[in-house]
């Protein structure tokens, strides 16, 4: 009886290392992250596109804004699939070779994030499999992220900052906020339609969005914020758009939204 309970208790030891064997077996390999960082810890991206200038985005107080550009607030969208990017899963890796051209790598795009750069290579468009450049390695990715750098790095709201309005100016209407928190309107409104136009110049977003070299010289329209940023737009029917004067952004809305910001 002894024996029998010395032999169950042995076959049940070896029964669980064998259990434990086997799931040890399937479990799947760690993944190995394009860079060891959080990205709660990064806060600044420079982009520099091919034979372009670096685009700077930096966090600022929880947010990412441009500070070359008065500190506009950037494309969120954009920056979330960057930083999503360097938690993307490396395919293979090995060491660079000598000659990158076949990889797209001879001239790429680079992204810096703090102070790690990444290259961008040649993208497989079916199977959406990326070569990058990083620390002379080359890496390989599956890519959903970059098809993002297509979009501006400026944020698509043509009032991208969270101070409220407090001062509207358009062609024929003007706006000001009182202390009471009431409007002073000069022009033809309904005074219950002056907080949907106000929320509509505070929400609106653009469809494209694009820099221009020249900011128009002068202005149609212009916004004051309770802290005293000072916005001002040229309004062109004809391109169904708004430009920002400083810095120079070209918004483009549809018509429709055009109609209801310009009463």
């Amino acid at each position: 009886m002894h024996i029998a309970n010395r032999v169950n208790a042995a076959l049940f030891i070896i029964i669980l290392l064998l259990s434990y064997w086997i799931w040890t077996q399937y479990q799947p390999e760690p993944q190995h992250r394009l860079l060891p960082i959080n990205p709660e810890n990064i806060t600044s991206i420079d982009i520099k596109p091919q034979q372009q200038p670096i685009i700077q985005v930096s966090k600022v107080n929880g947010l990412w804004v441009m500070p070359e550009h008065q500190n506009t607030p950037a494309n969120q969208t954009l920056i979330d699939a960057l930083l999503d990017m360097t938690q993307a899963e490396i395919l293979v890796d090995s060491p660079a070779p000598d000659d990158l051209t076949p990889y797209g790598l001879a001239t790429p795009t680079t992204i810096r994030f703090n102070h790690q750069e990444i290259h961008l290579g040649k993208l497989d468009p079916i199977k959406q499999q990326r070569y990058l450049l990083l620390n002379n390695r080359l890496i390989f990715i599956f890519d959903r992220y970059t098809h993002n750098l297509s979009q501006s790095v400026f944020s698509p709201q043509i009032q991208p900052f969270s101070s409220p309005i407090q001062s509207l100016q358009l062609t024929n209407l003007s706006l000001n906020k009182q202390p009471d928190a009431s409007w002073q309107s000069t022009g033809h409104i309904k005074p219950e339609k002056i907080s949907a136009l106000i929320d509509l110049w505070q929400n609106a977003k653009a469809h494209r969005v694009t820099q221009l070299s020249q900011p128009p010289k002068k202005h149609h329209i212009q916004i004051i914020l309770a802290d005293e940023t000072i916005l001002q737009f040229w309004y062109d029917v004809d391109a169904g758009s708004l430009t920002r004067l400083k810095p120079a952004i070209r918004y483009y809305l549809s018509p429709e939204i055009l109609s209801q910001l310009m009463p």
